[in-house]
């Protein structure tokens, strides 16, 4: 009699190769059209679902939920934006800075259009961070904050409050590395005027990878 390749003694010896792993699926395509031999029983059908689960999860990962490396996120990220203030046009800028030591650092600040000097600071932080996958643990050190009628203040001016307790903040990188997409947690106090989606451009500038000691 003729096999046709469908006959369990063949289907025991199909296996998947994909790279270094060999995935056996003599369950998953059990056929009953050979010689109208019976289905196989309950028991083992369901031996295939197992096995397709191990097949997804092992297979079904794509290039978007690969690991952001520490090199990517490394460096100065900022986001600005033209405001007007009492008749004055500003341009407020919201800074982060990634060390490789695991430190940070994170400033609203405000510059003149064109400029590149900071005019004053509304705050500075800062902290540390550890990275998990595409997501990083932000935990604040020092906070300091500008406390007047004026919208801003120098930094050695700022006065120290209660930094905010550790938060994630979901991250994402184009592939030049040079945005940075960031979804930061809201804070009670000002969730009113928070908006979760920031997005950072590198500063294209000669940066220390190396942390200078704290500046208060």
């Amino acid at each position: 009699m003729q096999d046709n390749g469908t006959s369990p003694k063949k289907i025991k010896e199909r296996f998947i190769f994909y790279g270094n792993y060999r995935l056996d699926i003599r369950t998953v395509v059990w056929t009953n059209t050979y010689n109208n031999k019976k289905a196989p029983s309950p028991m083992k059908s369901q031996r295939a679902y197992p096995l397709i689960v191990v097949f997804l999860t092992l297979f079904g990962c794509t290039d978007t939920e690969q690991l952001l490396l520490p090199e990517a996120l490394k460096g100065t990220w900022e986001e600005g934006y033209a405001i007007e203030h009492t008749g004055f046009s500003l341009v407020q800028v919201e800074s982060f800075t990634f060390f490789d030591n695991g430190d940070y650092n994170r400033f609203l600040g405000y510059r003149e259009p064109g400029a590149d000097r900071l005019l004053g600071y509304r705050f500075f932080v800062e902290g540390t961070y550890q990275l998990d996958g595409r997501r990083v643990l932000l935990q604040e050190t020092d906070r300091r904050l500008h406390v007047g009628q004026l919208l801003h203040g120098d930094l050695d001016l700022l006065s120290q409050v209660n930094p905010y307790p550790k938060s994630w903040a979901d991250l994402s990188i184009n592939e030049n590395k040079t945005l940075l997409e960031m979804y930061l947690p809201c804070n009670p106090l000002s969730s009113a005027r928070c908006q979760p989606k920031k997005v950072f451009r590198k500063r294209m500038v000669e940066f220390s990878v190396s942390k200078p000691e704290s500046i208060f």
